[in-house]
């Protein structure tokens, strides 16, 4: 074999030796192999992120926020009104007590108020000349003529010369005289004081401002009528019933009628009762207010 020959087989085992034995350089040398490149290009792809699944916490339920209390709604005051045309002139402390008559409310008259507003009137109207005509109970039957003050304090002094009689009654105290002499009324006296304690007080149930108020006070449905009219002229019209008191016997009436003027005063009262089996009556007409 020629030198030449031998060459040709060494050649090949080096070449196949320097690919093959020096593993770092021969792979630097020849390149990856198949298996490297599927594996880089494995790497070199990101997985996909996986799925957020939220965190489900678990709390006590939130409690709602306490309602406000609430804002007690006001109630309105009552409209207040002034007069006009024939009421101009009308003191105020009457214009005070009467805002119900001078609104013209058609509800019912509240009995306290209706209390108030006559003897407010009454006061500021300082007195009349009263026309009492009466039946059957109270002060003896007939027709009676009294002069009566309200202000500056209450008095009254009834007259008949037909039956002799005289009653008085005010801040003094009252008396009767049916002809035989003057007799002091006294509800703890003798029975003639007794009696005339009874007629005194039974005079001033038209007169007294305070006994009239007490009248409508006690008294239950008043209705007012604005339109009424009373001997040709335009009237203001309360009307009402007063429960029956068996301790009052027969002092106060149980069905109460008043006209009244544009100052509210009482020009007329019709007062009735019925007291063990008999109706007593009483009809008082007022004229002069003021004078």
């Amino acid at each position: 074999m020629t030198a030449g020959g031998r060459r040709g087989p060494l050649r090949r085992l080096l070449a196949t030796v320097l690919c093959v034995v020096p593993l770092g350089l021969a792979l630097a040398a020849c390149g990856p192999t198949a298996e490297q490149s599927a594996a880089r290009q494995m790497a070199s792809v990101s997985p996909a992120p996986a799925p957020s699944v939220p965190v489900r916490r678990t709390s006590a339920p939130a409690l709602p926020a306490p309602l406000p209390a609430p804002t007690p709604t006001p109630t309105p005051e009552p409209l207040k009104v002034g007069v006009t045309g024939n009421q101009e002139g009308m003191p105020q402390p009457v214009q005070d007590a009467c805002q119900f008559l001078l609104r013209r409310d058609t509800a019912s008259f509240p009995a306290a108020e209706a209390g108030d507003c006559l003897r407010a009137a009454m006061i500021a109207g300082s007195g009349a000349t009263q026309t009492l005509t009466t039946a059957s109970s109270w002060i003896p039957p007939g027709t009676h003529t009294m002069q009566f003050t309200t202000a500056p304090e209450f008095s009254l002094r009834l007259e008949d010369s037909g039956l002799g009689l005289k009653i008085t009654a005010g801040a003094g105290g009252g008396s009767v005289d049916t002809g035989g002499g003057r007799v002091s009324a006294n509800t703890s006296g003798t029975p003639e004081e007794v009696y005339a304690a009874v007629l005194s007080r039974a005079a001033e149930l038209t007169a007294n401002p305070d006994r009239v108020a007490e009248l409508l006070q006690e008294s239950d449905s008043l209705t007012v009528d604005y339109g009424a009219v009373l001997d040709g002229a335009a009237r203001t019209k309360i009307s009402g019933h007063r429960p029956a008191d068996a301790e009052a016997g027969d002092m106060m009436p149980t069905s109460v009628t008043l006209w009244l003027d544009d100052f509210y005063r009482p020009v007329r009262f019709e007062l009735s009762a019925q007291t063990r089996g008999i109706t007593s009556s009483i009809t008082a007409d007022n004229t002069g207010w003021g004078s």
